[in-house]
């Protein structure tokens, strides 16, 4: 890899097509020192092949608004079709994570897997289906189909969720339930939830000062 940092445009094949997807190298990466790194699943909104549009909500903006404060590796992929969702882009993810462990020095107990609306479900459906063991995981405005299903597999994985009261998109309880469901099991869950907020929890959450400090405190 070059010196190259910021927001890097990349390409990967999968299937025999090339897929457009961007690498946030921070400031400072050194490669005599393992980096935390991130996967950041977006939303419907943001799919497609144009390879940018996912840069669009969530965390990149949260990440130019104060760089320094999130000193990570992060992997931006690209969902094809809006309509499905993201286990459906095992392949494109799973090599995708190849590429990372191959070309950069990554921490392998400081992975981290967030998403927002269809990612924040992606985020908990593929904690346990790729390859990288996940420190945290960081849902907003998600859930899952079967809480006591995610509860089980999730496990001991720190957990922190995001929601807004008044989302009409993907109801709060959505998270109330997943969050319940990893307690009743011993597991390690919180959900901050913003009052008056709707869909667009993502706004709030990725600028929390706590988030990417609690990030980095996690380890597998």
């Amino acid at each position: 890899m070059t010196g190259a940092t910021g927001f890097l445009d990349r390409e990967i094949a999968v299937g025999g097509a090339r897929r457009r997807w961007v690498l946030h190298v921070p400031l400072g990466y050194d490669a005599q020192a393992a980096w935390p790194a991130i996967v950041f699943l977006h939303g419907r909104g943001e799919s497609g092949r144009d390879g940018r549009r996912q840069l669009a909500q969530g965390l990149a903006p949260a990440m130019l608004d104060r760089p320094e404060a999130w000193p990570f590796v992060v992997a931006f992929p690209q969902k094809a079709d809006e309509t499905r969702p993201w286990t459906d882009e095992l392949p494109l993810l799973a090599a995708l994570l190849a590429e990372l462990d191959r070309t950069l020095r990554l921490d392998p107990a400081r992975r981290h897997l967030t998403g927002l609306s269809q990612g924040g479900h992606g985020t908990i459906a593929l904690a346990t289906q790729l390859a990288w063991r996940f420190a945290s995981l960081v849902p907003v405005c998600g859930g899952a189909r079967d809480p006591g299903a995610a509860a089980a597999a999730i496990g001991a994985t720190p957990l922190w969720a995001f929601h807004g009261d008044d989302d009409p998109i993907v109801p709060l309880a959505r998270s109330l339930e997943l969050v319940d469901a990893i307690a009743q099991r011993g597991g390690s869950a919180r959900l901050t939830r913003y009052a008056g907020v709707g869909h667009d929890s993502w706004a709030p959450a990725y600028r929390e000062p706590e988030l990417p400090r609690w990030m980095l405190a996690q380890r597998t």
